[in-house]
């Protein structure tokens, strides 16, 4: 008899792109599980046709859903996997949901734990002495993500070097999750709550301060969007006529994107806020 499927986790409901998992009845860490999305209270499918084990969702947009994928590799535990994770981001176009990345072959077809014995190979010639190797990073690495993650030191650390604001020093008024390729802090003045305070935006990646995305703090900033690797910023401006808490310039939406090895921006700060 076919095991029966049941409701492990789920997201959002209310969002553009609304996720749950499932598992089978009695599973263990090893099972498959399957992430089925949802528009409008309306289920649209699997995000797979097969289901795999060590899948996980680890971030939600309001149209995006990032899922990590692990798999075992030869001489693991069941319940310990070594291969990945790879994040793979599915996004709700208007009428379907697209891929956004691939799923690796590894997922597809797991390595083979005892591979049929061959010739014994011949002897490998000894390597030139060459570089020591990089040493990875250091600090607490989030086995979802893959990635070190920010220390409220590192944090704390970033937010001091910032020059004071009418003599007020920072803290971060926005923060994303502490774990992913690129981590954002939205600063605002300490002590101050105002709809119209200045903000810096500040980067990080594997857990080191990476600098901000604007040299001063401008005022009406706010996130649009932000996912595993990226965050868009609106920002607003005040035209004449405008009361100081509901600025009518704008949005213009600027993206910041980590494309391997820095922080590209996508689109420009508008002149009306740089002046």
């Amino acid at each position: 008899m076919a095991s029966a499927w049941q409701l492990d986790e789920q997201g959002d409901p209310c969002a553009t792109l609304a996720w749950a998992t499932a598992r089978i009845a009695d599973a263990t860490s090893s099972s498959p599980e399957t992430v089925l999305f949802f528009h409008d209270n309306t289920y649209l499918g699997t995000a797979t046709a097969e289901q795999y084990a060590f899948t996980t969702v680890v971030d939600q947009l309001s149209d995006t859903v990032a899922v990590s994928y692990k798999w075992t590799n030869p001489g693991d535990a069941n319940a310990n996997p070594t291969g990945g994770p790879a994040l793979v981001r599915y996004r709700w176009n208007g009428s379907s949901v697209d891929m956004l990345d691939q799923l690796p072959p590894e997922v597809l077809n797991p390595p083979r734990a005892n591979p049929a014995p061959g010739p014994a190979p011949s002897p490998a010639p000894v390597p030139a002495p060459g570089p020591a190797p990089v040493p990875p990073p250091a600090g607490n690495v989030d086995p979802a993500t893959g990635s070190v993650c920010v220390e409220n030191s590192a944090r704390d650390a970033a937010l001091a070097s910032l020059p004071p604001f009418e003599g007020r020093g920072w803290i971060d008024g926005t923060r994303s999750y502490p774990c992913l390729p690129l981590v954002t802090f939205l600063t605002r003045p300490d002590g101050r709550n105002m709809n119209d305070d200045p903000s810096y935006l500040l980067f990080f990646h594997d857990g080191q301060y990476l600098g901000m995305a604007n040299d001063v703090p401008y005022p009406n900033m706010s996130v649009a969007d932000s996912g595993y690797d990226f965050i868009t910023i609106a920002y607003r401006w005040r035209v004449p006529g405008d009361d100081p808490v509901s600025p009518g310039g704008g949005p213009a939406l600027v993206r910041y994107q980590w494309n391997g090895s820095s922080v590209e921006t996508i689109g420009a700060i508008p002149v009306e806020v740089t002046g």
